[in-house]
Parts: C-alpha cells; sequence; structure tokens
C-alpha cells in the first residue's frame, strides 16, 4: 500500500481502480479523524485544567452561594432535552472548583512549609 498522507496534513485518496483503495482510503480518514479528535479533546482539557486552576484562584470562589449558582445554571440549561443530566453535571464541576479553592490556603501553607 502507498502511504498517501500528505506533509501538510492533507490526505489524497487512491487511484480509482486501485486494489486497496476503499481500505486505504477507509484508514486514511480515520486516521485523519481520530488525530483531528483527540487533539480537539486534548485541548479542550487543558482549557478546562486551566480554567478550573484561575477559578479556584479568584478570591471569593470559596464563599459562592450555591443557590445563586443553580439559579444561573438553571437559567442557561432551560429548554434542553438533557437539562436535568447538565446540571448535575456542572453542579459537580462547580462544588469541586469551590472545594479545591476551600482547600487551597491550607495547600499553600503546606508547600510553604516544606519548600522552608
Amino acid at each position: 500500500m502507498a502511504n498517501n498522507a500528505q506533509v501538510n496534513g492533507t490526505i489524497t485518496t487512491p487511484e480509482p481502480g486501485a486494489s486497496d483503495m476503499s481500505i486505504q482510503g477507509l484508514s486514511l480518514l480515520f486516521g485523519a479523524t481520530v488525530k483531528q479528535l483527540v487533539g480537539t479533546a486534548e485541548s479542550q482539557q487543558i482549557a478546562i485544567l486551566a480554567l478550573t486552576s484561575m477559578l479556584a484562584l479568584v478570591p471569593g470562589v470559596a464563599q459562592i452561594d450555591p443557590k445563586r449558582i443553580a439559579v444561573i445554571v438553571q437559567a442557561l440549561t432551560q429548554d434542553r432535552k438533557d437539562a436535568e443530566q447538565l446540571q448535575s453535571r456542572i453542579a459537580t464541576y462547580v462544588s469541586l472548583v469551590v472545594n479545591i479553592a476551600n482547600k487551597l490556603p491550607e495547600a499553600i501553607a503546606d508547600a510553604e512549609a516544606r519548600q522552608h
């Protein structure tokens, strides 16, 4: 089988009539799609972790009123078929950020104590 992947990331399909055209074409398309999805998933995960880290550092996050968050989340998810599931996932994430913010002063103190 010939390698039809180009250096710039584009894919050329095999010549019509080639015996391995369909298999090679599918494998190239599948491989390129998987690479895009993995890259996108990794980028999204990095962005979420970075934002979570920054949110945990914002003053006042540890004192967020859960009722206020619930009102905002409900407004953002209204009219969605998966609203209840999405609200639960958001609540879990917000809870995680608030818990990190609550534990942050102690974690910083411990890290500073180990340095000295």
